[in-house]
């Protein structure tokens, strides 16, 4: 950080304390958040203020009768939240507040959203997937049983699982390390619960903020990890493998097998033959991922894996026929797998596939191109394996217009599962037939 945005923290910080002396803790407060936002990276420097002031105003609405006051810390302190170090602060004062009133509904939900945040559900998805346990638990003992006296280093360990498979397979010492607070403090715990806490140290912190000798050590002999997610990049896997390279991992001689190196994809495009009249509502993708010269896993739908598939959303539905041609473009950056859907074109009209347009992060809408009278083309949008929460314009009144709202990703799979609403629909009418009829 430079000298002018040191001074600004600074300023800011003692701004926010003096308005705390003054009582005035919920400006102080949204001063705190506003710096967090404008300098995430320093946080931790204003940390023991943040939780004073966040303190004062929960000492504030314990003293007040205004359910408004309740809901307003409730906003507050879920706002805490959003910096991934405050977290367990955060829980800390929603609890407080469900204790000054347990019926508030605002801290209730926001508190069972932080839930949610802290551990999110996939955990115990792949906790309980036996096949792509086994097939870790194979690969890491084959890798480990190779190095004599063999040091390693689990990057994203979450509850520990990887770094309790090396240990068991003979890893003379096991480094672990993550970043969110709660499965550090989790992983501390079943790593020795299963007494093998001699063996496993686990770090919080990310593993491009390590280094030796100071956090590890020595240099590494082997990286274990599944920072994967449904889109296979966008837990930054190779940044941070390229890390791991670079400054944790010993030198390897001879040079390491493909299956250790990263590669950079280059962009492509591909017609795909149509071969039965539908639909495209989304595209698809998954991957194969090799963990040694013997084992894989895939993300197929074909596979009984909890790893899901990675969609590709399309703005607007398209029909397709046998002897149709629907159009991709995919490009591929160390972060971030894009899939885009030009168009549809028809065997019956030789045209050329379509041009894709400039790569992007967020493709901007594209129809550019047509081929003749039956091409048919698509404004192309996409959804990543770990998108932010789904983002709706509303119409509102004149005054509030451009507002968004947000929903929550266990949101967006209620308003997709069609055997609830279904069920929920014939409930709500039997439920309006037995009320007309009384």
């Amino acid at each position: 950080m430079d000298k002018t945005a040191r001074t600004h923290v600074k300023r800011a910080a003692e701004t926010a304390l003096h308005c705390l002396s003054q009582g005035l803790p919920v400006k102080a407060l949204y001063g705190l958040l506003q710096l967090t936002r404008d300098y995430p990276e320093h946080v931790c420097a204003i940390k023991q203020s943040f939780l004073s002031c966040l303190a004062a105003f929960l000492d504030l609405v314990s003293c007040s009768d205004s359910e408004a006051d309740l809901q307003r810390f409730s906003r507050v302190a879920q706002d805490v939240c959003e910096d991934e170090g405050l977290g367990k602060q955060a829980q800390f004062f929603l609890e407080a507040a469900l204790r000054v009133d347990p019926d508030c509904l605002g801290a209730k939900e926001n508190l069972r959203a932080l839930y949610d945040r802290m551990v999110v559900r996939w955990h115990f998805l792949m906790l309980n997937d036996f096949s792509r346990n086994m097939a870790y638990a194979n690969a890491i003992e084959r890798a480990v049983s190779l190095r004599r006296d063999c040091h390693v280093l689990d990057i994203g360990s979450g509850t520990g699982i990887l770094s309790m498979m090396a240990a068991k397979a003979g890893a003379k010492m096991v480094s672990a390390c993550d970043f969110n607070e709660t499965l550090f403090s989790l992983s501390r715990d079943i790593v020795a619960a299963n007494e093998l806490g001699g063996q496993v140290n686990i770090i919080y912190a990310l593993s491009t903020s390590l280094s030796v000798p100071r956090d590890l050590p020595s240099r590494i002999d082997l990286v274990v990890t599944e920072i994967v997610d449904a889109g296979l990049l966008c837990e930054y896997i190779v940044p941070t493998l390229r890390h791991a390279w670079k400054e944790l991992l010993l030198p390897r001689i001879p040079q390491p097998s493909v299956t250790e190196t990263t590669i950079p994809l280059p962009e492509s495009s591909v017609g795909l033959p149509v071969t039965s009249l539908g639909q495209v509502d989304a595209i698809a993708t998954w991957f194969d991922l090799h963990l040694d010269e013997e084992v894989s896993i895939s993300t197929s739908p074909l596979w009984d894996i909890s790893w899901e598939q990675a969609l590709f959303s399309v703005q607007r539905s398209l029909v397709v026929a046998p002897g149709d041609h629907i159009h991709l473009h995919s490009s591929c950056s160390d972060i971030l797998l894009d899939v885009k859907l030009l168009g549809v074109s028809s065997t019956t009209q030789s045209a050329p596939p379509p041009t894709p347009a400039a790569s992007s992060s967020f493709p901007a809408m594209d129809t550019s191109y047509r081929a003749g009278s039956d091409f048919r083309s698509e404004p192309s949008g996409s959804m990543y394996a770990h998108p932010p929460p789904l983002t709706v314009g509303v119409q509102l009144e004149p005054s509030q217009r451009g507002a968004t709202v947000y929903i929550e990703r266990h949101e967006m799979s209620r308003l997709n599962d069609l055997c609830f609403m279904e069920a929920y629909i014939i409930s709500l009418r039997r439920a309006i037939a037995a009320a007309l009829w009384i």
